[in-house]
């Protein structure tokens, strides 16, 4: 659980301490390795709320799994391109991997909002922006192919990370509170 939640925040704390567009790749993965739960957030809570959805069996493995995946896929970009032998190959890999990361992650947000839940529903929007800021970090395509997307509809123009860590950190204690149970970890 704690490497998605490192990847996805870490990420977001690129966003929040560089300029959009001086923002370095490498920097970006370093970042994303620090933080992981927003997404096993979602879909916890969810579970907890009714373990009867679909993405309660395997979706956990499934989604951590896509995250080794983007953190390994990237790593080896990085190299390419510090190396001077990054191809449209490599990065249409790294993009596939993301996508798929993405993909799944909105399958469990979908899921998780379908549940018409008000504490579950706060922290899948606060997921969604940061997601959305993510994209915006992600290396660009050498060869022009447009890169991932899927959140880009939650994308702030102003995301500040201090102040989303802060905010999704009180929707994580109103959601605690409300399912002493359920186990989440806060970024």
């Amino acid at each position: 659980m704690k490497p998605l939640l490192a990847f996805v925040l870490s990420l977001a704390v690129a966003m929040g301490t560089m300029p959009l567009m001086g923002c370095n790749s490498a920097t970006a993965l370093a970042d994303v390795q620090k933080f992981e739960p927003v997404v096993v957030n979602a879909l916890v809570l969810a579970c907890a709320i009714s373990s009867g959805l679909p993405i309660c069996g395997t979706m956990q493995t499934t989604i951590t799994a896509d995250y080794n995946l983007v953190l390994q896929l990237w790593t080896d970009y990085n190299a390419a391109v510090k190396a001077g032998t990054a191809t449209a190959a490599l990065w249409n890999d790294l993009n596939a991997a993301f996508t798929t990361f993405e993909k799944d992650s909105a399958a469990i947000f979908a899921a998780a909002s379908g549940l018409n839940a008000p504490e579950v529903t706060a922290i899948v929007a606060a997921a969604q922006v940061l997601l959305g800021a993510i994209e915006a970090l992600f290396p660009s395509s050498p060869a022009g192919v447009a890169g991932p997307s899927v959140f880009r509809a939650s994308r702030s123009g102003n995301f500040n990370l201090k102040a989303w860590r802060k905010d999704y950190n009180e929707k994580l204690d109103i959601a605690q509170r409300m399912h002493p149970s359920v186990r989440l970890a806060k970024v």
